[in-house]
């Protein structure tokens, strides 16, 4: 007997969104469970308390690049990153953040995606 089963042709990436209400590195542990066994693509995560003195280097997860954005007027907590996976290639958007607001803007282009939705914002 012939079974069919249908596939998701598309691939977009799962993305999770998580607030760590403290210092990011202190939570880098729970956060590779996540990536590992969710199998996410993006993870944001909001108030890691980084500053510019913390270098990227110990917050790095394997198979993922980070983007941050640090307060600079050393008001805590705050502070916002992205992790995205590195087998998409993302385009980061620096220029459209603003100094009043905490944003982050990432695109990603998933190889395989809707016509009418060839990328993905975050």
């Amino acid at each position: 007997m012939l079974v069919c089963v249908q596939t998701n042709k598309w691939d977009l990436p799962t993305t999770v969104n998580t607030n760590v209400r403290g210092a990011l590195a202190g939570k880098l542990n729970e956060i590779k469970v996540i990536k590992e066994n969710v199998g996410v693509g993006v993870i944001a995560i909001t108030e890691t308390v980084c500053t510019s003195n913390i270098p990227d280097g110990p917050l790095l997860l394997s198979g993922c690049n980070i983007y941050r954005r640090d307060r600079q007027d050393g008001r805590q907590p705050g502070c916002i990153a992205c992790f995205v996976r590195d087998s998409i290639p993302p385009e980061h958007w620096p220029e459209l953040n603003q100094s009043d607001l905490e944003t982050l803007w990432i695109t990603k282009r998933p190889p395989k995606t809707p016509r009418d939705h060839p990328q993905v914002t975050i």
